[in-house]
């Protein structure tokens, strides 16, 4: 059972560092807009789907699956941003700011999807007894 839930996590990892790959690296730095509404709507988006996905199918904390999704967010744009720095030293300068917005934009909306569907379900546990 243990063994079940560490690998889902590390599935859940995996699965948004990989969203997170293929919609931050295909970008040109030019043409990047960390803030812009359509990139922090796509990533709220996905990181809320991947939460409610995980969370009909395993028995996992919401704060704990967030972290996670959360993670394998900001992983992809920390190797995104090392790759960078070694071409440009001065690409990503204010590389701290990207991460914590990266991981606040994706963390917060898989934690409240995840806290909206462990409540949904156990008032719907409480009505079915």
């Amino acid at each position: 059972m243990k063994l079940k839930a560490v690998s889902s996590k590390w599935l859940v990892f995996a699965g948004a560092f990989i969203i997170g790959a293929f919609t931050y690296w295909t970008i040109p730095y030019e043409d990047l807009v960390l803030l812009g509404f359509i990139f922090t709507l796509r990533w709220a988006i996905y990181s809320a789907i991947i939460s409610l996905i995980v969370h009909l199918r395993a028995k996992i904390l919401s704060g704990m699956l967030a972290f996670w999704i959360a993670s394998g967010f900001v992983s992809a744009v920390l190797i995104r941003i090392i790759y960078e720095s070694l071409g440009n030293a001065i690409a990503h300068n204010l590389w701290p700011l990207e991460l914590i917005l990266i991981f606040g934009i994706t963390f917060i909306p898989a934690f409240l999807v995840g806290l909206l569907s462990k409540s949904i379900g156990r008032i719907i546990r409480k009505e079915k007894e």
